[in-house]
């Protein structure tokens, strides 16, 4: 049992390093081509505008009235 945990903790961290890794990498490219950054900067406001208007409550905590 020991054994087991052990290779899923070996696996979650190479996950970890994984995930942190791409992350820093798609940050570089969009700091590299500008035009990339204002295309998801776009992207990510037309997203929040279509959230907004299907009526989907955020989670970033702002007060909404959900009828309770």
């Amino acid at each position: 049992m020991t054994l087991l945990r052990f290779i899923f903790c070996v696996f979650v961290f190479i996950g970890t390093m994984a995930a942190a890794g791409a992350f820093i990498l798609a940050f570089a490219l969009l700091l590299r081509f500008p035009l990339v950054l204002l295309a998801v900067l776009l992207a990510c406001g037309l997203f929040v505008g279509v959230l907004s208007r299907a009526g989907i409550a955020n989670s970033a905590g702002a007060p909404h009235d959900d009828g309770w």
